[in-house]
């Protein structure tokens, strides 16, 4: 703890610890700045908040941390970075950005691959998100299409709707019938396995409008031309509402909800996988004076990138 202290200073910081997490949250109010989690060689950043510093000041102390601490080598985090806008959906909650897919449609890769957190897929990832940068805002779209449709054959096949309805048959007679969702989600079921066909075509024709719907609403809000690549679009679309999203009269938050829809949308092809730790090597002297060699983290969604490939080439060839 005296490392840790020496960095989260108790002027500015009340630490606490429990098992193997350590809680750092501000003097100034009870959320929680950092929960840390030290693993070996390794500080896991679990949670990462806004409180009385930045976000970006709050990584650069767990940095500092690590460079003090002999054993440790390696910083690991996942990305759930998202900015935060004065608006509100029809649900009532705030109108959220996703920063990573953000970062990577303008720059190339996210804010946290900029400052040296990698994944184990990141020159994969690199490769193939340049690939689609290249490629028209409605070509994009269009990807974004044709990949949702793929996975709602995959997922809505026959075998698959019937093993949902007997699961549900058998949670209505746990619940003696009296579940009125299960109830009618059985009846969708039945007839949805009994038309199939005219389901399957039913259910692509809305995908493919929805998306066509993408295209008509940008063209409303922004005036850009969507001929042009996604990068160049995406970059100009930020400069329209000056690069901010810390607006609230009617016309900016409908931008707003209308940019997180879109990155959404998107973030379904691009080739970068929030479910994997990224993971930064600390550059300190070694410890006995060997090097170590670089730290992978395990994959464990390879078949979603494998799939992205598959479906990524079967696009190519369409066109």
């Amino acid at each position: 703890m005296d490392f840790i202290n020496s960095v989260f200073t108790p002027d500015l910081f009340n630490v606490t610890s429990n098992g193997h997490h350590i809680f750092i949250n501000s003097k100034d109010g009870d959320k929680n700045c950092l929960i840390l989690k030290i693993i070996e060689d390794t500080i896991k950043i679990v949670e990462l908040q806004k409180c009385n510093i930045t976000g970006t000041l709050s990584l650069s102390l767990v940095e500092k941390l690590a460079t003090i601490m002999p054993n440790i080598r390696y910083i690991s985090l996942s990305d759930v970075s998202l900015i935060t806008t004065n608006c509100g959906d029809r649900d009532g909650h705030k109108i959220v950005i996703d920063l990573a897919t953000l970062k990577i449609l303008t720059k190339g890769m996210s804010w946290y691959n900029s400052l040296g957190y990698y994944s184990p897929d990141f020159r994969e990832e690199q490769r193939r998100n340049s690939e689609i940068l290249r490629m028209s805002f409605e070509d994009v779209i269009q990807l974004c299409t044709i990949k949702k449709i793929d996975e709602f054959k995959r997922y809505n096949t026959v075998e698959r709707l019937q093993k949902s309805l007997e699961s549900l048959e058998r949670r209505k007679i746990l619940t003696n019938g009296e579940d009125e969702k299960i109830k009618f989600r059985i009846l969708d079921l039945r007839s949805y396995i009994r038309n199939y066909p005219d389901y399957l075509s039913f259910s692509i024709k809305q995908i493919e409008e929805k998306n066509e719907m993408l295209i008509v609403e940008a063209k409303r809000l922004f005036p850009i031309d969507t001929s042009i690549n996604i990068k160049e679009y995406v970059i100009k679309m930020l400069e329209l509402i000056n690069n901010r999203f810390d607006s609230s009269d009617e016309l900016s938050c409908e931008r707003y909800a209308f940019i997180s829809n879109l990155f959404q949308v998107i973030s379904s092809v691009l080739y970068y996988d929030t479910t994997l730790l990224l993971t930064k090597e600390i550059n300190k002297p070694p410890v006995g004076g060997k090097s170590k060699k670089h730290k992978k983290t395990k994959s464990k969604k390879r078949r979603k990138t494998k799939s992205k490939k598959r479906f990524f080439t079967n696009y190519k060839r369409k066109k």
